[in-house]
């Protein structure tokens, strides 16, 4: 680990960073596209670079030394207990949330091409944090909610232990009508009489601090973070992207301006997805990778009403429509336009051939 590791700008690509991680050129992490050259050359200090052949186990069961993983090159499938199985590829990034707790998270990762693997360790994870604090909101965006509840409530459980709680929290267990920014707000007015863990209390804190600024400075766009297949989810709270999506001369709805609602996956792969806008109700399909654009950002700049996203959905559920292809003159094209449709939206198609 660290020889053979640099960062070095590549003039021939428009001045992007070259990253080498102990001799083997690596995909700069999705997380740390926009550091410094700086905090790139520590990441490649700190990082250790392992391959694993197709069908292998990157990670099998409970995570004991609590690192966490970037892809630099291939397909991992990430299977965690009680959740959807994640397809994640060159750039994303896995077992973040046991190695912020330290715990054992039962997780199976299964390397589904040939894998060139970046494992970061914990400490070295709260060294860079702290050389560059954005990394703690970022991180914590791409999360689901599901995984910042978690990390929130076991913070909580652990000043517990430190008030002399018998580690049981003052708060209900059950918190999932409770806002994460109240969460937040509940955790850091605690931190200076209940320190468990100074990298974890440092990440909230910087979580917290990048939330104020937000509500404080709505014109900023040091905290946005694209909707990508890896944090992309039906209920995700979202708003337009109005650089890009103007790039793309398509019309606007009413109320595109946000909040709006991820409604369903409209291909099936990620790449694009049906938005509900709350405030008028109108809807819209919008890019999520598809060639390259992104259309969306994670959260609103304006004040979104409380709502259940679970209720919103059922309630405004997505109106089935459908539309005529013409028949393709290979099984390659036949292939082509299956692919692109909608799972919703292929009455007329013609069958796939054998």
């Amino acid at each position: 680990m660290g020889c053979g590791s640099s960062v070095a700008t590549n003039v021939g690509e428009t001045g992007r960073s070259r990253l080498v991680i102990q001799n083997h050129d690596c995909n700069i992490p999705a997380l740390l596209q926009d550091c410094s050259v700086n905090l790139l050359a520590q990441f490649a200090e700190a990082a250790e670079w392992k391959k694993f052949e197709a069908s292998s186990y990157i990670i099998n069961g409970p995570n004991s030394k609590c690192p966490m993983f970037f892809i630099s090159h291939g397909e991992v499938s990430v299977h965690e207990t009680g959740r959807q199985t994640k397809n994640l590829s060159d750039g994303d990034h896995f077992a973040e949330t046991s190695m912020l707790l330290n715990e054992e998270g039962y997780t199976i990762a299964i390397a589904n091409t040939d894998c060139e693997i970046l494992e970061l360790k914990r400490d070295s994870f709260f060294t860079l944090l702290e050389s560059w604090n954005k990394l703690a909101s970022l991180m914590f965006s791409h999360m689901d909610d599901r995984d910042q509840k978690h990390i929130l409530e076991q913070v909580q459980e652990k000043q517990a232990k430190v008030e002399g709680n018998g580690g049981r929290s003052s708060v209900r267990p059950n918190l999932q009508r409770k806002s994460t920014k109240l969460m937040l707000d509940e955790i850091v007015s605690k931190m200076a009489g209940a320190q468990s863990d100074r990298g974890l209390d440092r990440f909230i804190e910087l979580v917290h601090d990048s939330m104020l600024e937000a509500e404080g400075k709505k014109d900023s766009k040091m905290l946005r973070v694209k909707v990508a297949k890896d944090n992309a989810r039906p209920g995700l709270l979202v708003f337009l992207n109005l650089d890009a999506y103007r790039d793309t001369e398509s019309c606007r709805f009413p109320g595109d301006d946000g909040p709006g609602i991820l409604m369903e996956d409209h291909v099936g792969d990620s790449s694009m997805w049906r938005v509900r806008w709350i405030y008028t109700n109108t809807w819209g399909i919008y890019n999520t990778g598809f060639e390259g654009q992104y259309h969306l950002w994670v959260g609103s700049e304006k004040d979104a009403p409380p709502i259940d996203p679970d209720l919103f959905m059922q309630k405004n559920r997505m109106p089935s429509f459908f539309f005529c292809c013409p028949v393709a003159d290979s099984s390659e094209g036949i292939k082509t336009m299956h692919n692109l449709s909608s799972p919703r939206s292929r009455l007329f198609l013609p069958a796939l051939p054998n």
